[in-house]
């Protein structure tokens, strides 16, 4: 498989400026200037792009740590639905997050690590925030803990 902007050595300005253009409309960002650094973008944008470049080269499995982490509500949408769609092709995608609400609406299993070991995992759809915390803790439950 050879990378989409070069190959043999070589870089193609033309075919990085149209990957570029592709993965900004898909990830509904206006980019004023292709030339300019991504740095320029605010944190949400570079964010979008960052995910959806990401997003497109994934085939069976992706690696989200802390998604949606400084991003505002717009973003925080854009960039979980990204991931739905991609679980919804079959793609495995591991969401690694603190935020349980995130967890619970877009995750189908959650797994909650305490002190580097899996307390558990659980069903999201019968997951409640109680029993995640409590797990993210250490407490199993039933007034046990880890």
């Amino acid at each position: 498989r050879h990378p989409p902007i070069g190959g043999r050595g070589l870089y193609r300005p033309a075919a990085a400026e149209s990957l570029a253009r592709t993965i900004a409309q898909a990830a509904e960002v206006r980019i004023p200037d292709f030339a300019m650094p991504i740095r320029n973008l605010s944190g949400g944008n570079q964010q979008r792009l960052v995910a959806r470049r990401e997003i497109r080269i994934a085939r069976r499995v992706l690696v989200a740590a802390y998604p949606s982490r400084g991003l505002d509500i717009g973003a925080i949408a854009t960039v979980l639905r990204y991931l739905t769609d991609l679980r919804d092709q079959g793609v495995a995608v591991v969401l690694v997050s603190e935020d349980l609400e995130e967890l619970l609406n877009v995750a189908d299993r959650i797994g909650v690590l305490f002190h580097g070991r899996l307390m558990a995992t659980i069903d999201a759809a019968t997951a409640d925030m109680e029993t995640i915390g409590l797990l993210m803790g250490g407490r199993t439950g039933a007034g046990g803990t880890a």
